[in-house]
């Protein structure tokens, strides 16, 4: 079936259309929150260096340091809308029969229901707060050889939308000659991360985490809106007064040392993530690559009744405009008595945003995160390594994965210290995979 502006759509025809006026976000007497607000640029205005990449120099007990972070930025505008509709066309007519799991949360836990893709896009409308519906479909989008050209054409589209952000140059007509290219290109096709798709009806929350192998994160959305609210490592702003010891350790690219605090606070534990297998060979043992870090925490522990509902959105979008209504979600996103984390020790220092249709978030390592749907979304997460600091904490965490392993000696152009801007991707991402193919048969013995 053709789908097109499926969420408001399907919620004006099932519900009809009823005039909010006056609607109170904010309730007598409380406060706004004091959050940080995520920074919108849009994206022809969009510099890497200026509004994603950040450098501070200060001195430390007399020595001249660098202080290098990250911080989130949404992106507007990366697809524009007729783009992003015929993305959810593509997606939905050849992916559509295909199987996904689909979670429902509710207080008494989470239950799975393996259904179509097709499915789960219905059941987002009945999804609301306390009862709500979530699918993360990993790899979805690399499945099907018998669709291939549709599906390349879909995946090459949010690549370029992606790309072209980190490239100092904008004549470059493809991957090779990007003067920032992505190093997961290089990795072998079983270790790639893959792009996954990202359904979330009324309600739904992602999981608190932070992502695997350190990589700088990226989400657009498709269809529909998503609140988004991080904790940032110690450090992470320019305007903290913080010596350079608090915030860097290793190397002036390595891991900002402060978001392990925030890790205990948070009770993380560790998942794996990405696994390789040398032979693309499932029965084979597999060899971890990467972990990530979650958390049982919540951002959105609460939501107040005065919060609408997605059917109330679609109505003010439809009787006033779509610009009213992320005006409503961002004063939701923003106000703690609205949707109340339980986090008190980070709450306080939590920054927020509204991601729109078309909207590419660019999300830093080492910052937990987690999103909130006021309404129905679909959205595709991917990820990115560039040389100048993702390549080393993307080699560290796969080395610090791993581990040391006896009589086998770790390349010296893994440790660099000074980033990989003058390395050829290919061949340090080939002595990578070389060292692990060693290492993989010595555990195997």
């Amino acid at each position: 079936d053709h789908i097109i502006s499926i969420f408001l759509l399907v919620l004006l025809q099932c519900f009809g259309m009823s005039l909010i006026h006056g609607l109170s976000l904010t309730g007598e007497g409380q406060s706004k929150a004091p959050f940080f607000s995520i920074p919108r640029v849009k994206a022809g205005d969009f510099d890497q260096y200026m509004h994603y990449y950040h450098e501070k120099r200060q001195s430390s007990d007399g020595d001249d340091g660098t202080w290098f972070y990250e911080t989130p930025v949404i992106v507007e505008g990366a697809l524009s809308s007729a783009q992003c509709e015929a993305l959810c066309d593509t997606i939905v007519a050849e992916c559509g029969p295909s199987p996904i799991d689909l979670q429902r949360k509710r207080s008494a836990g989470t239950d799975i229901y393996p259904i179509t893709l097709k499915q789960g896009l219905n059941f987002l409308m009945s999804s609301k707060h306390g009862d709500s519906v979530f699918a993360f479909c990993e790899g979805l989008l690399q499945q099907h050889s018998d669709s291939k050209e549709a599906l390349e054409t879909v995946r090459s589209i949010l690549r370029q939308s992606r790309e072209k952000l980190f490239q100092t140059s904008t004549t470059q007509q493809n991957d090779e000659e990007a003067d920032d290219p992505d190093w997961f290109e290089c990795f072998p096709i079983e270790a790639k991360p893959s792009d996954c798709l990202i359904l979330a009806g009324e309600g739904a929350t992602s999981t608190l985490h932070r992502d695997p192998f350190e990589w700088t994160g990226t989400s657009i959305c498709l269809e529909g809106s998503k609140i988004w609210r991080f904790a940032p490592p110690p450090g992470a702003k320019a305007s903290q007064e913080l010596s350079i010891e608090d915030t860097c350790t290793t190397s002036q690219y390595g891991h900002q040392s402060g978001v392990h605090a925030i890790d205990e606070v948070l009770n993380a534990y560790r998942l794996d993530s990405v696994a390789w297998d040398e032979d693309d060979d499932k029965n084979k043992d597999s060899f971890t690559l990467s972990a990530g870090w979650q958390s049982d925490f919540s951002f959105y522990d609460n939501r107040h009744k005065g919060v609408p509902t997605a059917r109330e959105l679609a109505d003010i979008e439809y009787e006033q405009s779509e610009t009213k209504k992320i005006e409503i979600i961002n004063e939701i996103a923003t106000d703690p008595h609205k949707l109340r984390p339980n986090t008190k020790e980070v709450a306080h220092q939590l920054w927020s945003g509204v991601q729109k249709s078309g909207d590419l978030i660019v999300i830093p390592a080492y910052w937990w995160h987690q999103t909130y749907a006021l309404e129905p979304s679909l959205a595709v997460a991917s990820q990115r390594c560039g040389a100048a600091r993702d390549a080393s904490r993307v080699i560290d965490h796969i080395l610090g994965t791993v581990g040391d392993i006896e009589g086998i000696n770790i390349p010296s152009i893994l440790t660099k210290t000074d980033g990989f801007q003058n390395e050829n991707p290919q061949d340090v991402v080939d002595e990578l995979f070389s060292y692990l193919a060693k290492v993989k048969q010595s555990l195997l013995k």
